[in-house]
C-alpha cells in the first residue's frame, strides 16, 4: 500500500504475554459534530448539528472513544450541506442527542513481525488470514474505538518473531510504521511501565478523556526534563553521568578549515553554545586543550576569512568569493586544500583573477560554494578548541598533516524525548518517576495535598540520586577528563594526575 503522511503514526503501548496493546490515534482535531436528533439502533438516517466537512464514503465514529457503545459507520451518498447524512451500515446501539460524531482517517491496524529491530517485516499469519467483509478491512485488526486501546492476541504461529511493529490503515493507504517492540515485552524502564506504576500509585486509570496515553507520554517527557534540568538544594545545575556520550567518527578534519558544525554529532549536545558540557576533545590521538571563545577571536585577529560564492572548477583562472575587500590586491590565498596565487583582486565583483591554470598556485579540484578561503594565516596542527553557537573551532585551520583525522569528543548530550511509551528512558533511576507522574495525576484530579506529597517525595529522591551521582558539574574549575583519567584545571590550563 502507498505511504501517506495523512494517517497518524501508531504507538504500541505494550506487548505483555502474547497480547499487543496499541494506542488509538489522537482524533482531537479531527472533523467533529454532534448528534442533533436521537438515533435508534439500526438507524440509517443520521441527523447532526452541522454536516460540514463530511462527504460520501467518509468513516466516522458515534460516541466518545472508550465508551462501550461507540461504533463506526460510513456515509452513504452525497452530503448536502445541512444536518442530515445517510449511513450505510446500521448501528447496533442507539445514540442520544449531543453524542459526538467524529470523522476518522484510521480504521484498521496491520501487524508485522520482524527478526531484527528495524528490519523488514512480515504481515503475521493470523492477520493475513483476515479478509474484507462488511466493515472489516482485509489483513487488519479493526481499531477498537469502544475500548481504551486496541488489543490483539497473537496465536502460536505469530510468535516466531523477535520484534513487532504496526501501521494504521484505511484500507488503501498505510501510515508510517510504529516503533518496534521486542517480543519479550516492555522493559522495566519503558514509558509504559513507568506510567502503569504511576497509575497504580495514584489509583487512576486511562479513560481516553480526562487521562489519555498521550497525556501520560507528556508527563514522562516532563519528568525527563525535570531530571535533566535539576537544580540541587545547593543551587547547582546538575549534570548526570548518564548524559555522557562519545563520538569518534562524525566530525572529520578538513584541510584549511577551523570551523566544524556540531549538528554532525550523532547525539545533540546538552550545551551546544559553549564548552561547558565537553569533557574532552582529541584530534586523532592528540588531546586538544580548551580555550575561551574570546581567545579564539584574538588568535584570528587580522586574518582574512571568506568563503567561495560561485563554484570553481580545476584549472579555472579566477574565483568568485563572498567578499574580497580585505584581501590584498595580489598574493596568495588558501582555498580548500589548494594554495592559490592571483594577480588581481576586483573588489566590486569579489573576484580573484590571474590564477595559473595549472601547476603551482592553481585550482586543482572543484571548490564548492561555502568552501573556506583564508589569507594571512598558516594552517597547522591544532592544539586548542572552543565551542560557540553550535560549532567547534580550532586555534588554527587544519593542515594537510591532520586532514581526514577524526575529532573524538566526549560530551554531555541532550536526552531525547520519548516518541512512544514503548521506548525506554536512559535515566538510570526510573523507579522514582512514578512519584512525579502520580503527583501530576493527583494535581489534575484536584487532590492538591496528595499531589504536593508525591512531588515532594520525588524531589527528595531526586536530590539523593544527585548526591550519589559522581559526575562533577561542567562549569566548575576542575572536571574529570574521562579519556585520560586525569583532572583538568581549565583556569591554569594544566593537567593533574589522579592517584
Amino acid at each position: 500500500m502507498p505511504n501517506s503522511k495523512v494517517l497518524a503514526t501508531p504507538k504500541i503501548l505494550s506487548l505483555v504475554g502474547s497480547t499487543l496493546r496499541i494506542a488509538h490515534p489522537d482524533i482531537t482535531d479531527y472533523t467533529r459534530t454532534r448528534v442533533g436528533t436521537a438515533l435508534a439502533a439500526a438507524g440509517t438516517t443520521l441527523t447532526v448539528i452541522d454536516n460540514k466537512g463530511f462527504a460520501d464514503n467518509d468513516w466516522m465514529i458515534l460516541g466518545e472513544v472508550g465508551d462501550p457503545k461507540t461504533e463506526d459507520v460510513d456515509v452513504n451518498g452525497a452530503v448536502t450541506r445541512g444536518t442530515s447524512m445517510t449511513i450505510t451500515n446500521t448501528t447496533k446501539f442507539g445514540h442520544e442527542i449531543d453524542a459526538p460524531v467524529t470523522r476518522i482517517l484510521e480504521r484498521g491496524i496491520a501487524i508485522y513481525g520482524a527478526a531484527t529491530d528495524g528490519g523488514s517485516g512480515t504481515l503475521i499469519a493470523s492477520v493475513d488470514a483476515i479478509t474484507a467483509s462488511g466493515t472489516q478491512l482485509a489483513n487488519a485488526v479493526m481499531i477498537q474505538w469502544n475500548q481504551a486501546h486496541t488489543e490483539y492476541t497473537l496465536i502460536s504461529t505469530d510468535t516466531a518473531y523477535a520484534f513487532y511493529y504496526v501501521v494504521f490503515t484505511d484500507g488503501t493507504t498505510d501510515s508510517p510504521a510504529s516503533d518496534y517492540v521486542a517480543s519479550t515485552g516492555p522493559a522495566y524502564n519503558s514509558g509504559y511501565e513507568i506510567v502503569n506504576a504511576a497509575l497504580r500509585e495514584a489509583d487512576a486509570e486511562i479513560d481516553n478523556s480526562f487521562f489519555t496515553w498521550e497525556l501520560m507520554l507528556d508527563y514522562v517527557n516532563d519528568w525527563q526534563d525535570e531530571v535533566t534540568h535539576y537544580v540541587t538544594q545547593d543551587g547547582v545545575s546538575k549534570d548526570w553521568a548518564f548524559e555522557i556520550a562519545e563520538n569518534t567518527t562524525s566530525l572529520t578534519a578538513t584541510q584549511n578549515t577551523e570551523k566544524y558544525a556540531l549538528s554532525g554529532l550523532t547525539l545533540e549536545m546538552k550545551y551546544p553554545d559553549s564548552k561547558q558540557g565537553v569533557l574532552s576533545v582529541k584530534l586523532g590521538a592528540n588531546h586538544l586543550w580548551s580555550m575561551d571563545y574570546d581567545e579564539y577571536i584574538d588568535l584570528y585577529d587580522g586574518i582574512k576569512r571568506t568563503e567561495v560564492a560561485t563554484e570553481a572548477s580545476a584549472a579555472d583562472t579566477s574565483i568568485v568569493l563572498d567578499d574580497t575587500y580585505e584581501f590584498a590586491e595580489s598574493g596568495t590565498a588558501y582555498v580548500g586544500a589548494d594554495t592559490i596565487t592571483y594577480t588581481a583582486n576586483t573588489e566590486s565583483t569579489a573576484t580573484l583573477s590571474g590564477i595559473p591554470a595549472s601547476g603551482t598556485g592553481s585550482i586543482t579540484a572543484t571548490r564548492v560554494v561555502d568552501t573556506v578561503v583564508w589569507q594571512g594565516v598558516s594552517p597547522g596542527k591544532p592544539s586548542k578548541y572552543t565551542i560557540f553557537n553550535g560549532n567547534l573551532y580550532t586555534d588554527v585551520p587544519c593542515n594537510s598533516n591532520v586532514a581526514n583525522f577524526k575529532f573524538k569528543i566526549q560530551y554531555l548530550y541532550k536526552v531525547a524525548r520519548l516518541a512512544a511509551l514503548s521506548e525506554v528512558t536512559v535515566i538510570t533511576f526510573p523507579h522514582i518517576a512514578k512519584y512525579y507522574i502520580a503527583g501530576r495525576i493527583e494535581s489534575r484530579k484536584g487532590n492538591t495535598e496528595n499531589a504536593q506529597r508525591l512531588l515532594a517525595q520525588h524531589r527528595a529522591m531526586l536530590e539523593m540520586e544527585a548526591r550519589k551521582d559522581r559526575l562533577q558539574v561542567m562549569d566548575q574549575t576542575q572536571y574529570y577528563d574521562f579519556s585520560t583519567h586525569s583532572v583538568r584545571d581549565s583556569a591554569a590550563n594544566r593537567r593533574l594526575r589522579v592517584d
